[in-house]
């Protein structure tokens, strides 16, 4: 079973993903993330994304989910965080899906040494 949380889940993206992720068999969505002002904060993220309540409440704190969750992947559709959430990865052992945009060349940069340094991200 792989245990996946979503960065940025109340989203149009991320509820998309976890309804998907509900829908598989093999795997488990572990934790949702959303920013610190979400209106989602506390509320079911199964519920949020229009599927059965999945008792994945979603949180603004991806430090404590990565150390009190287990985590093997992430998929990040946040707009913000994304270079922190990498290293907070990096440090856990935790791979790393980034589907954000426009992300700043100095950022891309520091990604890329992180993967160098043996962070999976993609």
């Amino acid at each position: 079973m792989l245990n996946v949380a979503v960065i940025g889940a109340a989203g149009r993206m991320g509820r998309r993903l976890v309804a998907n992720i509900a829908e598989r068999e093999n795997m488990k969505l572990a934790a949702a993330i959303e920013y610190s002002q979400s209106p989602f904060l506390g509320q079911d993220a199964g519920v949020v994304a229009g599927i059965q309540p999945l008792n994945v409440a979603i949180t603004a704190d991806f430090a404590a989910a990565a150390r009190e969750c287990k985590i093997d992947a992430i998929i990040n559709f946040a707009t913000s965080g994304v270079l922190e959430t990498a290293k907070i990865c990096a440090a856990s052992n935790i791979a790393m899906v980034i589907g954000a945009t426009a992300l700043p060349p100095e950022e891309k940069a520091e990604l890329q040494e992180l993967g160098r340094k043996g962070a999976k991200i993609v």
